[in-house]
């Protein structure tokens, strides 16, 4: 009881601590695609949906100069993802960025109609057409993309089969967990996610982070509501080594079933 009561506490504090602060969350350029970037946060406190994030290059009189500003679309742990805004150059990685306060939207402009000179004239008073606002172009995220036209191939597709196909359980984890919170729907990087299962189930069982890594990509591989997925799953319920992977096999392998019924 007086272990949930202290975790109470620090999330009160925690979000107290957010609301009340005015000073801008900073990081560096994670990750870049067309369609958005990643922000990997150094200080500050994490951001929330709709924030600007502007993003610096250095020059030789080691000055800073913006080039561009992105919003603030999803938070995921330390990372933060934006979609273009006003961008005038092309974001690298490890560039400092910077994630301030999301801008104030603009009012509607009033429409104003000019009525003839004599109030209680019956002359019609001809009146030109108001053209409507132009509609702001969206950024369209990979994972849209994705659903749209799964045969396309993106910057954000090969980034997460770079780290599929890394052999490194973190990078490995963190791809599965993008597919997973992200519903992605690419077949590349899905097919690409249940062959690192298939083949890597049994590797480093003892290994807590590797075993964690298996256990995201079953996840994603339910998220996805792909029947093919099936028989991975159910090899990996029936002759993984690790008691905590058979779980999930068997767990998401029976929910993708309910899934596509």
């Amino acid at each position: 009881m007086m272990k949930r009561c202290r975790e109470i506490l620090v999330m009160i504090l925690i979000v107290g601590a957010f609301s009340a602060s005015a000073d801008p969350v900073s990081g560096v350029v994670f990750g870049v695609s067309d369609d958005e970037i990643e922000i990997l946060v150094s200080s500050g406190k994490m951001p929330m949906e709709g924030m600007v994030v502007e993003v610096f290059e250095s020059s030789e009189a080691e000055k800073e100069i913006s080039i561009g500003t992105w919003i603030v679309t999803r938070m995921d742990i330390n990372i933060v993802y934006a979609r273009p805004e006003l961008v005038s150059g092309t974001p690298q990685l490890g560039q400092t960025a910077r994630i301030g306060k999301s801008k104030p939207k603009p009012k509607p402009k009033e429409v104003q109609v000019v009525a003839s000179a004599v109030e209680e004239s019956t002359v019609p008073v001809a009146v030109s057409p108001v053209e409507p606002p132009k509609q702001e172009e969206v950024a369209v995220t990979p994972q849209e993309k994705a659903r749209e036209n799964p045969s396309v191939f993106s910057a954000a597709d090969q980034k997460l089969l770079d780290d599929l196909a890394s052999g490194d359980a973190v990078r490995v984890r963190y791809a599965a967990k993008y597919l997973y919170r992200g519903r992605y729907e690419s077949s590349n990087v899905m097919d690409k996610a249940a062959e690192v299962l298939e083949g890597a189930y049994n590797d480093a069982v003892s290994d807590a982070v590797h075993v964690d890594a298996m256990a995201w990509i079953c996840k994603a591989l339910w998220a996805s509501g792909k029947a093919e997925y099936l028989s991975t799953l159910r090899t990996v319920e029936q002759e993984a080594k690790s008691i905590k992977l058979r779980k999930y096999a068997l767990k998401y392998r029976v929910a993708l079933e309910k899934k596509i019924q």
